[in-house]
């Protein structure tokens, strides 16, 4: 279900959804993830491929996976952080 989720941002660039496995893409950082309030008055996830976040907030500075990763764990440290409280080390359930 995880995967398709994502699968879809990544096609879609952004879409609105709602639930558990929402919440879980935007908590791990596979996706970029915003509140936004329905017609109906509900809150609802807004989930945003980053590429495409990078493009709106005219962010130009590509960081590859790996070096990202380190940049992360480096200021998690710093703040007396261990990078076992990072997000991608937990496992998401991809079925």
């Amino acid at each position: 279900m995880a995967r398709e989720l994502y699968e879809a941002v990544e096609r879609q660039g952004t879409l609105r959804a709602t639930g558990v496995v929402a919440k879980e893409l935007e908590r791990r950082l596979l996706v970029h993830g915003s509140q936004v309030h329905t017609e109906q008055g509900h809150h609802e996830l807004q989930l945003t491929q980053w590429t495409l976040w990078a493009e709106q907030v005219n962010c130009h500075m590509p960081v590859l996976a790996p070096m990202g990763w380190l940049q992360l764990e480096s200021a998690v440290q710093t703040i007396g952080g261990t990078p076992r409280m990072l997000p991608w080390e937990a496992k998401l359930d991809v079925k």
